[in-house]
């Protein structure tokens, strides 16, 4: 009898022994889930960007959980990458499975049904259905939630609509499966992205390379969402996102046309110093405000946009 696919379970941290859910943390909120998993054939490693905090300590007290320190601060892309390279060298895994520090386990069945989505369909990337903890949702691949989704930070209350099976162009690296034949051809992730556009980023190139970005509704895990990101200073946050987004259009030349490009520099400085409040169907010109700091903003993008030319010069 052929034995399940073997999958390495990544799961990215940084300080996640100090935020709290619910009175207790969400790293060990995410790895006592885990142990709900039924599939018996993976393992996980927990890859620390060189937390302050207790993290260190923690892990060992999951004794079928591995732990290994980056050395320093990292990004989201990097602590992966580190991951990946390790566990490619020590395991050769069939397949990678990415997992925010802040995702909690409520389906015991979930590998089973992302791996045998992988298998079914011969997908090279499979993503699933993220709900917030009222369980309205989060992300459902490119149907809501993500980059140029709707409802983005608002969640749209669940009702099962979107419990489907369907090829896409990205998903949400909350909770992805890669298989390993994607890192062979096409490499890691890139890490001139800092904590967001690196999965689509990935998923682009993966698409490209001929395979296939699957999103498995079947699949709903609960994602507590940047309860780490959100220690970070806002316009620091602000800052990597502008850049990211210039770079990943000047990375992406296919994507963007001239068209594509004039409407994105427009949405970029508009978005600098500007927002719109209140639900997509009831926004208008009175909805537009004015951000905080709008002068400091206007400042970091005009640094980001040149940044992103020097990042796009060096790959």
């Amino acid at each position: 009898m052929k034995s399940k696919p073997f999958v390495v379970i990544i799961v990215s941290n940084y300080n996640g022994a100090s935020i709290l859910y619910k009175g207790k943390s969400i790293l060990f909120r995410c790895l006592e889930s885990l142990r709900k998993t039924t599939y018996n054939n993976y393992k996980v490693i927990v890859t620390d960007a060189h937390s302050p905090d207790k993290s260190k300590e923690l892990v060992p007290k999951f004794k079928e959980i591995e732990f290994i320190d980056v050395g320093h601060k990292a990004a989201f892309s990097e602590n992966n990458n580190f991951a990946i390279k390790y566990a490619k060298a020590k395991y050769n895994p069939d397949y990678y499975l990415l997992l925010n520090n802040d995702v909690i386990i409520t389906d015991k069945n979930w590998l089973e049904k992302l791996v045998n989505t992988a298998e079914k369909y011969k997908a090279g990337i499979v993503g699933c259905q993220l709900l917030y903890p009222n369980g309205n949702i989060q992300h459902a691949g490119m149907l809501i939630g993500y980059y140029g989704g709707r409802n983005r930070g608002r969640g749209e209350r669940y009702t099962g609509q979107y419990n489907k099976i369907e090829e896409m162009n990205s998903v949400t690296f909350a909770v992805v499966l890669i298989n390993r034949e994607v890192i062979e051809k096409i490499g890691l992730l890139d890490e001139n992205f800092i904590n967001s556009y690196e999965d689509v980023d990935y998923c682009i190139r993966a698409k490209e390379a001929n395979f296939k970005i699957i999103y498995s509704g079947k699949v709903k895990l609960l994602h507590l969402e940047s309860f780490t990101t959100r220690k970070f200073p806002k316009i620091e946050s602000f800052y990597y996102y502008q850049r990211n987004f210039i770079y990943f259009m000047k990375k992406h030349p296919k994507i963007f046309n001239l068209k594509n490009k004039i409407l994105g520099f427009l949405v970029y400085f508009f978005a600098s110093i500007f927002s719109i409040e209140g639900e997509n169907r009831k926004r208008s010109i009175f909805s537009i405000r004015l951000k905080d700091k709008p002068i400091e903003r206007l400042k970091l993008s005009i640094k980001a946009f040149k940044d992103a030319q020097k990042l796009q010069t060096k790959s």
